[in-house]
């Protein structure tokens, strides 16, 4: 059983084995049960739960000629054929479509129990599904975080390497955050951020991405050798003023560390600049 499986749960799927295993025991079909609930209670990855309910279902109930996963309406697995009647099962926006022949009383119920089990673990899976997100991006804002930002830019900078490739690497501050939030109070700061990412990202296109480093520090990565010519586009489209300074990558550079710091000293270089033109 996985860690993240809570006691209230964990009653619930005892009392449903214990079920089960005066129902099922007649028919030797209990081990199969039983290899299915721990199997699918030690998954708390989504895609690999669905994977393992689908084939467990397709696999265990002989009168189930095939399995299809519908995700948000679209399909995510297909098993076996789909010539027949079939029963629908929602999980949220996950519809699971079960294509049988005639089925017995006894498969009905085992396919009750399975369903049961899965229901209650499903709800393990989203709270996972949850903590996830919640590390991988920013509460505030929605940008990635600082140590998923350095995952992703890594995994990046490689690629581009790799395939000869060349993006673009932003690095950007806000101006004057601190005098908006001492004037106007932290939520004001926080609108203020929230809408420079926002804006960010109507400019990026997908495999683009916004990490926000701290604070008023963001990098914005693009998979352009002329990334640089959104800076523009976002400065007219958000009330947030900003330094920046920009760099190619890989371009020579050793790591992803050395081309965020070469980017920030770009960065700063305008900032002060910025400062003496207007004293």
């Amino acid at each position: 059983m996985n860690r993240y499986l809570g006691d209230d749960n964990m009653s619930k799927i005892g009392d449903i084995i214990l079920k089960a295993n005066n129902e099922l025991k007649e028919k030797a079909l209990f081990p199969l049960f039983s290899i299915f609930v721990v199997d699918i209670v030690g998954t708390i990855e989504k895609r690999e739960f669905l994977e393992k309910l689908c084939k467990s279902i397709f696999n265990i109930l002989h009168s189930v000629v095939g399995v299809i996963v519908l995700e948000n309406e679209k399909i995510v697995y297909k098993y076996g054929n789909f010539d027949s009647e079939f029963i629908d099962f929602s999980l949220d926006k996950i519809m699971i479509k079960i294509y049988h022949k005639e089925i017995s009383n006894f498969e009905e119920n085992l396919l009750k129990y399975i369903l049961a089990i899965a229901e209650i673990h499903y709800d393990n899976v989203k709270k996972f599904e949850i903590m996830k997100e919640n590390a991988f991006f920013d509460e505030l804002t929605g940008a990635l975080t600082r140590k998923a930002g350095f995952e992703m830019l890594s995994k990046k900078f490689h690629e581009l390497k790799r395939e000869n490739k060349i993006g673009t690497l932003i690095f950007i501050d806000l101006d004057g955050l601190k005098k908006v939030n001492d004037l106007h109070g932290h939520l004001e700061g926080d609108k203020l951020l929230k809408e420079f990412v926002y804006v960010s990202k109507e400019f990026i296109r997908k495999g683009d991405f916004v990490v926000r480093l701290g604070g008023d520090e963001f990098v914005i990565f693009v998979n352009s050798e002329h990334g640089d010519a959104i800076v523009s586009r976002i400065k007219n489209h958000t009330r947030a003023n900003f330094s920046w300074g920009s760099v190619n990558i890989p371009a020579g550079f050793k790591d992803i560390v050395e081309a965020i710091e070469k980017a920030d000293k770009k960065m700063y270089k305008q900032k002060i600049l910025k400062k003496y033109k207007k004293q």
